[in-house]
């Protein structure tokens, strides 16, 4: 099974919710392999819809993880 997993969290704008998601990040900060602020999985199907993007880049990345289909 794969070590690795994606998380998308949305962050809350409550004071009390927002003060409990920093401390939940922060206690899985040494564990974090990369992050991302924005809405990076938008940003990349942008990217994706563009009429001058090749497919195939996108296809081979997903071979390479082992997403076919997706």
């Amino acid at each position: 099974m794969n070590q690795f997993f994606t998380a998308v969290l949305q962050r809350p704008a409550e004071p009390a919710a927002l003060e409990r998601y920093t401390q939940a990040l922060d206690s899985i900060r040494p564990f974090l392999t990369a992050s991302a602020l924005g809405n990076a999985i938008s940003l990349l199907e942008q990217i994706e819809e563009h009429e001058d993007f090749d497919n195939r880049i996108a296809d081979e990345a997903r071979d390479r993880l082992g997403m076919h289909g997706c």
